[in-house]
């Protein structure tokens, strides 16, 4: 890969890091745990916001963070840690196309780079792909296991949903899969856990995936019981909620077993979910009304959260300070019409114009579980019959 990399840029060194101490301690990591994405962001931020003097040096900027990218990612590729891996390249494209958004960029210094870079990301899925269902034990050591399985298990099926969903977006003749379909069957309902909102983005692929097999039974119950968790676990007569997305499966589990210096304070969250909107939109898509009849006395006390970062372009960058916070609740009564008006409106005008009609939506929202609202759900899910 690397060489095509240099076949596609040339001869070319890595631009200078701003903050090298980052950069060392990603290529130390031993591998085996999940990416820290907040780490990753600073050191990407660190390669590809510094200032440049000329359009041409976008090039070789991202020509390096390429190259860097490649050797943080190493000590992951070493374990197979799949997951990792791909985050990893996920965030490079994010902030790619951030940088391409920001400046205007035109095609040619930066489509190559980003077409292979989605190469190397299906190339790793399909890897996971193979392994997890060639193996008949899918636990990792005599420490796997609970909760931990459960959230593996969850993250390797929601990515493969993921993959067969952007495979059917750039092909519309690819049979999808059916044994990813046949595993979500196998394991739904005993082996995923809902450990927070950063969750949400793998039931929703695993329901778009279900869905576009034709089992609507399943898909509509995968959405249905996602809503349940939420309403339930935020309940105002709760003393806990359930983690907003803002905090990874790494830092709850750390929290909850008490082996990390993450404190979550869970009491903050009770009473408002920023995800509970874009799950009811989508079952008001498919015109679920009974179904929404039959949970609306739990979604109506829920305030649904969110953000919207500015200037647009900020919204493919893992941190950001600046936008609006939204903050709102279902109407008592709530019209029909309003919500389906509401679900099937598509207002793309504050929406980052690279993610539109790009197929890479499917795992920049898997990645960046923070940016999943009811505007960019609309990216991959608009299907809607009057």
């Amino acid at each position: 890969m690397l060489k095509r990399f240099i076949g596609v840029h040339g001869s070319f060194l890595p631009t200078d890091l701003s903050d090298f101490k980052i950069f060392l301690e990603l290529i130390l990591s031993d591998g085996h745990e999940l990416l820290d994405k907040k780490q990753m962001s600073v050191f990407l931020e660190s390669i590809l916001f510094t200032p440049s003097r000329n359009k041409s040096e976008f090039k070789r900027k991202i020509a390096s963070s390429v190259l860097l990218t490649q050797y943080v990612l190493q000590p992951y590729e070493s374990t197979n840690n799949h997951i990792s891996i791909i985050e990893g390249w996920s965030m490079l494209c994010g902030y790619i196309l951030s940088l391409v958004e920001k400046t205007e960029m035109k095609e040619k210094y930066w489509r190559k780079s980003f077409d292979l870079i989605l190469e190397k990301i299906n190339s790793q899925l399909e890897r996971l792909k193979d392994e997890f269902l060639s193996r008949t034990e899918l636990t990792e050591g005599a420490w796997d296991g609970g909760l931990i399985y459960k959230s593996r298990i969850l993250m390797v099926l929601g990515w493969l949903s993921a993959l067969e969903l952007y495979k059917k977006q750039i092909d519309t003749n690819y049979n999808i899969d059916e044994r990813v379909y046949g595993s979500i069957k196998k394991h739904y309902g005993k082996r995923f856990w809902f450990w927070g909102e950063s969750a949400t983005p793998l039931f929703v692929m695993m329901s778009l995936l279900t869905w576009e097999l034709g089992d609507t039974i399943l898909s509509d119950k995968i959405i249905w019981d996602v809503i349940n968790v939420i309403t339930f676990g935020n309940d105002l007569r709760r003393v806990e909620g359930i983690p907003d997305p803002y905090f990874s499966p790494k830092e709850i589990l750390g929290d909850l077993y008490q082996i990390s210096n993450t404190k979550i304070d869970k009491d903050t969250f009770v009473g408002s979910s920023y995800h509970l909107g874009l799950l009811v939109d989508i079952l008001v898509r498919r015109k679920k009304r009974q179904i929404l009849d039959n949970l609306w006395k739990l979604i109506f006390p829920i305030q649904k959260c969110e953000f919207k970062p500015k200037p647009s372009w900020k919204m493919l960058i893992w941190d950001c300070h600046e936008g609006q916070q939204i903050e709102n609740f279902y109407k008592t009564p709530q019209s029909w019409k309003e919500l389906r008006d509401e679900a099937i409106n598509f207002d793309n005008s504050d929406m980052p114009k690279v993610l539109c009609d790009n197929p890479f939506s499917y795992y920049f929202l898997i990645c960046y579980p923070h940016r999943l609202t009811r505007s960019t759900i609309k990216l991959i899910n608009r299907v809607y019959t009057p």
